[in-house]
């Protein structure tokens, strides 16, 4: 296991680029045929999702503005 530390502007920084490529993926999923890519594509996204989620609880609660 590699352990990585990231400060807040950074991990927010990773969510939303973790958030354009699952959505990307998504696109794409949409418009393959092939079953395997598609399996390929929607094994990514799960683990994308994964981290995502890992990053996001790890994020400080953020006061309304």
């Amino acid at each position: 296991m590699i352990k990585l530390e990231f400060a807040v502007e950074e991990m927010i920084i990773l969510v939303d680029l973790l958030d354009t490529a699952i959505s990307d993926l998504r696109m794409e999923i949409r418009q393959t045929y092939n079953r395997d890519y598609r399996k390929m594509l929607q094994q990514r996204v799960i683990l994308l999702k994964k981290l995502y989620t890992s990053i996001t609880d790890r994020l400080p609660e953020q006061e309304p503005a």
